[in-house]
């Protein structure tokens, strides 16, 4: 519809205003009605790129399916391409061209795994959050002889520092980092019981907690993952913990470290509280 060409880019600006001007409001944004109409492949694309780019103007929340999203940091250059002049450069051409090219193109793989050696596989599965064909490369990985906590620390965190990286750079949406921790534990959970004692020997104990008033705990699920996988006994008070409790806790279970979690601002403060 001509009426809407140019509204992709006049959003993202929008966004990047509205956020200069009141850094403190909050944005949402729904992100799928951009590519309505497209062939469902090219949709996948064209939503991760839209919402790739609004994040980096300041985007807060996307009502997304991420089901239904390809992850940006997956998409080949030329798909990016195509996208990025959709989106910003609107003409009859770039709709034709991006429109032919996803009615012909079938819906790839996430990476071609034949092409890709062991421990480039293992990484893989964390850096694309998919347990598909995990087990099996990790029943391969022990039968080479390799002990579990080297393949922990070796190619999965190899997947989960690309997984960071990937974070940072606002290529992978929180979704994606949930899913890549899912992927981790999954293989953990399949190591654990090919451990030997001297693997399990626990190095400390560690209390975890996300403080009062807070409810996020993807950073501290992925410390618990981290450090119960290189010798650590977690406790894990979970969200939204009081300082009283941490403090209880802290008084009968002795850890040796205490790690405080949270997101919000107001964490920062309540974290000084538990504390003091």
């Amino acid at each position: 519809d001509e009426e809407y060409i140019g509204s992709a880019a006049a959003t993202i600006e929008g966004i990047r205003l509205i956020k200069e001007a009141l850094p403190e409001c909050l944005t949402i944004l729904g992100v799928s009605n951009i590519s309505f109409g497209l062939p469902p492949a090219g949709r996948e694309v064209l939503n991760s790129v839209f919402l790739y780019h609004a994040t980096k103007a300041g985007l807060d929340y996307a009502i997304v399916n991420t089901e239904k999203l390809e992850r940006y940091a997956s998409i080949p250059e030329e798909e990016k391409r195509l996208a990025d002049a959709l989106l910003f450069e609107t003409t009859k051409e770039t709709l034709e061209e991006f429109t032919n090219f996803y009615r012909v193109a079938k819906k790839k793989d996430v990476v071609v795994q034949e092409t890709l050696t062991l421990d480039e596989r293992l990484a893989n599965y964390i850096v694309e959050g998919t347990k598909q064909g995990l087990h099996e490369d990790l029943s391969l990985a022990l039968e080479e002889g390799r002990k579990p906590l080297d393949i922990i620390n070796g190619p999965l965190m190899t997947g989960m520092d690309e997984v960071g990286r990937l974070f940072n750079n606002n290529e992978l949406i929180v979704a994606e980092v949930l899913q890549s921790a899912e992927s981790m534990k999954a293989a953990v959970s399949y190591l654990e019981p090919h451990m030997e004692s001297s693997d399990s020997a626990k190095k400390g104990k560690v209390l975890l907690a996300t403080v009062k008033g807070d409810v996020h705990d993807i950073g501290k699920n992925l410390v618990e993952i981290i450090l119960a996988n290189n010798g650590y006994e977690i406790i894990n008070l979970g969200i939204n913990v009081r300082s009283d409790r941490i403090v209880q806790e802290v008084q009968e279970k002795k850890p040796d470290i205490i790690g405080l979690s949270g997101l919000l601002v107001k964490s920062a403060q309540q974290m000084v509280t538990t504390a003091e």
